[in-house]
């Protein structure tokens, strides 16, 4: 749901984009002309300036989902990769996959971050159940509530099925009744930890003040809000905090006409 919900405001912003967006009229339009492309990539792969690379469906989604964490600078990065795309040249979509995967030019990774998500996960997924080997137990529920990429995650719950290690069962109790007074913030259109996470966070630790940042991409602070910047420094330094509920709105809307 936090990745549909920020798709939708990625296509919004496309709207006011101008000739830099021609991809639709509206914003259901614009998803609709960028789920039909990335669908078609697995039976129609677009060529790239890359040698002996192709841009895939797989590829395809996580160009998409890449610059949602960042919309200053990452929806630009997007729109101008999808031009192209629709132009049948995948090679600035493949550029962003590179980028959100840490993958040089060289064919060499920064990091192992991606092969580390994946063990941290999977170990954390036995504390919730075991994961299934059958996307299709999955597809209706959560097509219901992500019609865009509700398939997309359905097919991802089989990524931990045969992992060969057991999570262990972690402490459900957050309540730290003996804990300092805790600054939970949460970004209202974060595609990756949705605002009703940190919400609820909040609300399960006895010292927990939610606060909201109004705002687009993953996180909040040192994002485009001195609102949520002066909150953040001012606990950190002095341990001054805001009243629970406290709102802040980022210095500039990408949707602002």
């Amino acid at each position: 749901v936090g990745f549909e919900t920020a798709l939708d405001r990625f296509a919004r912003y496309c709207l006011t984009a101008g000739k830099a967006c021609d991809f639709g009229s509206t914003p259901e339009a614009v998803i609709e002309r960028i789920k039909n492309l990335i669908e078609s990539l697995d039976q129609n792969p677009l060529p790239t300036a890359q040698e002996g690379r192709v841009l895939t469906e797989s590829l395809g989604w996580s160009a998409v989902f890449g610059p949602l964490y960042v919309p200053d600078g990452g929806w630009e990065w997007l729109l101008e990769a999808l031009s192209y795309a629709f132009d049948g040249d995948g090679s600035g979509m493949l550029e962003i996959a590179d980028w959100i995967n840490g993958r040089e030019l060289d064919g060499r990774y920064l990091d192992n971050s991606t092969e580390a998500f994946g063990a941290i996960s999977c170990l954390d997924y036995g504390a919730q159940g075991a994961p299934t080997r059958d996307p299709l137990t999955h597809l209706a529920e959560f097509e219901k509530v992500a019609p865009t990429v509700g398939r997309v995650f359905a097919w991802g719950e089989t990524g931990c099925a045969d992992w060969p290690v057991d999570g262990e069962e972690y402490p459900r109790d957050v309540a730290a009744p003996s804990a300092a007074p805790s600054l939970v913030i949460g970004t209202l259109y974060d595609p990756a930890t949705p605002d009703k996470w940190a919400r609820a966070l909040a609300a399960n630790m006895q010292s927990g003040i939610y606060v909201q940042y109004q705002g687009d991409g993953h996180t909040a602070y040192a994002s485009g809000s001195r609102c949520i910047d002066s909150l953040v420094e001012k606990y950190l330094i002095s341990g001054t905090l805001p009243a629970n509920g406290t709102s802040c709105k980022p210095d500039y809307d990408p949707l602002a006409n």
